[in-house]
This record gives structure tokens, C-alpha cells and sequence, in this order.
């Protein structure tokens, strides 16, 4: 039978499994009983029987010390050697019940503990296989959203606000009260920031990847599972923040384009902070201050990122891993020195300068321009990462696979596990008796 693909499929699966275990193991602490019962009867029946060669052999002696000649001990002396070889083979057969029912109370144990698995295996597989259920319906619920409204148009939705009359009123609305390079500079820095943001994301997921390598060189199969795990969950989790979130995401950009491009909602400047954010004989100087602040920014920015290569490489050098930490090194050198000429560069005079047009600006001004940048990132988001439900079904693929080679390798654990637990119960009883194995192996006991 193929393995299943989907994680619905393999919580019955492993039901299905569970309930089998459980009744293999009803019949084998049913069988388990009976060997117990047999290997009793067994040691029973060997005991009688060298009670009574015992018994037959004494009989004999007391004969023979009655005779007085040899010649009439001969026939009691076979008798009596015939009742010896009775005697050891019931010593023999003693010794065989004995390990018999030795081995056969460990086998109950074992079953015993068995079958108490099996139960609550059962048990817990039940309970998983109806979330898994739950779960699956919740999936499924959630993907068939995609395709109705709000959702099914939501795409075209947001391509077209990109496009509308509304957002170009409210880019003009936004943008013209400040100066070019002011804006330009105010929106390189938020670029830059979310940069950062992503090079710290980056190096995060740099490190991650390393452990995944060595999962995937040295690890188990059970940690092999954490990277398609979290891959799921990850395309999981953006289906239900598309699904619970796209439509409000949609209606706030809406909103606040509709905003902003309306002038009625919006306070002019003052002929004063006109005059302040476009003072001719500041120009320059502003917007060269500007660029300089930009380059301290970006050395920053790429200051930052040398040290994360940097770190990597350090670790994959403890690790024994592969690394390029010498031209690492050598990078984030030359990085530091960059920093640190952008920031003799951008002075305190400079920087005075460009707070002071910065302020010119009232905060609604500013608050406006990301009121802006936010919604048109917004639908440029929505008109082009709407979640794919092929991607989703690959990613809980992957995952079962993972999960079902878990399971083949337990199993077969398990499988050995269980035939080296009888195994030991046998050289166990073997170490304790070996004494008395090699005595009757010595005279030739049957």
C-alpha cells in the first residue's frame, strides 16, 4: 500500500496500526498465558517424574545391600543403572521446564507491558486521528475561502487600487508639500531600515540552514523532522493570515487612500513652513547633508551584515565546518572603515542641519507619508503573495514523508527491540544455570 501524503491520511494510517498492534497483542498475552500454564504443567510433570526414578533408584539400593552374593546384584545393578539414566534425564527435563517457564514469564511481562502500550497507543492514536479530522476540514475551509468572495477578486482588488485615480490624488497629496531629496532621503531610510531588519532575518535563517546541514550529515531521522515541520507551519500559518486578514488589509489601504487624496481631510501648510522646508539658501548644504547621512546609513547597513557573514563563518570554524572566515574577516574590515569615514563625514553640523529641515515638517505631514508608503505596500502585497494551496499540499507532503520514515524506523526498532528483550531473557537464565548446563552436559544427560 503507497504511504500516505497528507497528514489527515497518516493519522489513520497510524490508527489503523495502532488498533492492529493492539489486537496482536491481545492474542499474544492470551498465547503468553497459556505458554506460562504449559510451563508449569511441564516442571510439574518433570518433578513427578524424577521423584520417581529417585524413589525406584532407592528402592533398588535397598535390595542390593539385602543380596549377599554379587552374582545375584547383577540383575539390580542394570535395574538400578537403568533407574539413574531415568533420574537424569528427569533432572534434564527439570532443567529444560525450568528455562521453558522462565522464558515464558518474561514473555508475559513483556506482553503484559505490551498490550498496556498498545491500549494507550490505540488510544492516542484515536484521539489524533480525530484532530487530524478537525484539522483537515479547518484546512480545507480555509483554502476553499481563496476561491470565494471576498477573497477569489481580492487580488484584482488591490492591482486595481495600485493603478486608481484615488491613489495617484493621494501620492500627490502626500508628496508635495516636501522637498525631493527630504522625501527621497526619508523613504531611503525606511528602506534601509527594513533592510537591517531582513539581514538580521537572513542571518537567523543562515544559522538554521547550518543546523539543517548537520541534521541532514549526522542527525536522526526524528531531527530531520524539524525543518519540514516548520515549513508547513509557516505556509499554514500565511493561508490563515491571508484568509482572516487580506479583506481588513485590503479596506484599510482602501480607507486611507480615500483619505489622504481628499484635500478636505487634510491641513495645509503654513506660509512659515513652506518657507522653512524650502529655503533656497539652505539647498545645498540640506541636500548634501542628506546624502551623507544616506551614506552613513548604508555603510552601517552593510557594516552590520559583514558581521553576521563574519559570525557565521566563526561558528562553521568551531564546528569543523568548511568556512571563509579569513576573507570574512578581511570584509568587514574594509566595512568598519567605510563606517567609520561616512560618519567623520556627516558631522555634527550636518546633522544639526538636516534634523532641523526633518522638523520643519509637521508630524501629520510625515504621518501621512506613512499612511501612504504602508497602504500601496499593502496592495502591492495583496496583488502579488497571495498564498498558493499547491505550495501547502508540497509542504504537508513533505512532512508526512519525514513522519512516515519515523514511523518505518521506530518500528523497526521496535521490532528488534523486542526480539533482543527475549533473546536476553534466555542468556539471563543460561548465566544463572550454566553451572548446572554443563553438568548435565558433562555425564551426558538426555
Amino acid at each position: 500500500m503507497a504511504d500516505p501524503t497528507t497528514l489527515k491520511d497518516l493519522a489513520h494510517t497510524n490508527l489503523s496500526a495502532a488498533q492492529a498492534r493492539t489486537t496482536a497483542a491481545r492474542a499474544e498475552s492470551g498465547a503468553a498465558q497459556t505458554a506460562v500454564s504449559d510451563g508449569v504443567t511441564a516442571l510439574t510433570a518433570a518433578a513427578q517424574a524424577l521423584a520417581a526414578a529417585a524413589a525406584d533408584g532407592q528402592r533398588i539400593r535397598t535390595e542390593l545391600a539385602a543380596i549377599p552374593t554379587t552374582a545375584d546384584a547383577t540383575p539390580l545393578l542394570q535395574a538400578l543403572d537403568t533407574a539413574t539414566i531415568a533420574q537424569r534425564a528427569a533432572e534434564a527435563d527439570i532443567l529444560a521446564a525450568e528455562r521453558t517457564l522462565a522464558l515464558a514469564r518474561d514473555r508475559l511481562e513483556r506482553a503484559a507491558l505490551a498490550l498496556r502500550e498498545a491500549e494507550s497507543g490505540r488510544v492516542r492514536a484515536q484521539t489524533e486521528a480525530t484532530a487530524a479530522d478537525r484539522e483537515a476540514t479547518r484546512v480545507a475551509a480555509l483554502v476553499a475561502a481563496l476561491g470565494q468572495p471576498p477573497l477569489k477578486t481580492l487580488a484584482a482588488q488591490a492591482t486595481a487600487l495600485l493603478g486608481s485615480a484615488a491613489a495617484t490624488a493621494a501620492e500627490t497629496a502626500v508628496e508635495k508639500d516636501l522637498p525631493a531629496k527630504l522625501l527621497e532621503r526619508a523613504r531611503s531610510r525606511v528602506t534601509i531600515a527594513r533592510e537591517r531588519i531582513s539581514n538580521t532575518a537572513a542571518a537567523r535563517d543562515a544559522f538554521a540552514a547550518q543546523i539543517q546541514l548537520q541534521i541532514a550529515d549526522h542527525g536522526s531521522t526524528a531531527d530531520q523532522l524539524a525543518g519540514p515541520r516548520a515549513e508547513y507551519a509557516a505556509a499554514l500559518a500565511g493561508l490563515e493570515s491571508y484568509v482572516g486578514g487580506a479583506k481588513q488589509r485590503l479596506d484599510r489601504a482602501q480607507g486611507a487612500l480615500t483619505r489622504l487624496a481628499d484635500p478636505a481631510q487634510k491641513a495645509a501648510l503654513t506660509a512659515a513652513q513652506v518657507t522653512r522646508l524650502n529655503d533656497p539658501a539652505q539647498a545645498a548644504a540640506r541636500e548634501a547633508a542628506a546624502d551623507l547621512e544616506l551614506a552613513l546609513d548604508e555603510a552601517r547597513r552593510d557594516r552590520e551584515a559583514a558581521e553576521q557573514a563574519r559570525d557565521l563563518e566563526q561558528a562553521k570554524k568551531a564546528a569543523g565546518d568548511p568556512d571563509t572566515l579569513a576573507a570574512k574577516e578581511a570584509d568587514l574590515v574594509t566595512r568598519k572603515q567605510a563606517e567609520t569615514a561616512a560618519k567623520g563625514d556627516y558631522d555634527l553640523a550636518r546633522q544639526t542641519l538636516l534634523s532641523a529641515w526633518e522638523a520643519a515638517a509637521p508630524d501629520g505631514t510625515w504621518a501621512d507619508l506613512l499612511a501612504y508608503d504602508d497602504a500601496m505596500k499593502a496592495l502591492d502585497e495583496l496583488a502579488t503573495q497571495a498564498p498558493s494551496p499547491p505550495t501547502l499540499a508540497a509542504k504537508e507532503s513533505n512532512l508526512v514523508a519525514a513522519l512516515v520514515a519515523l514511523d518505518k524506523e521506530q518500528t523497526a526498532r521496535a521490532l528488534y527491540a523486542a526480539q533482543l528483550a527475549a533473546r536476553t531473557a534466555a542468556a539471563t537464565f543460561d548465566a544463572g544455570a550454566a553451572e548446572r548446563i554443563a553438568f548435565a552436559a558433562l555425564r551426558g544427560d538426555a
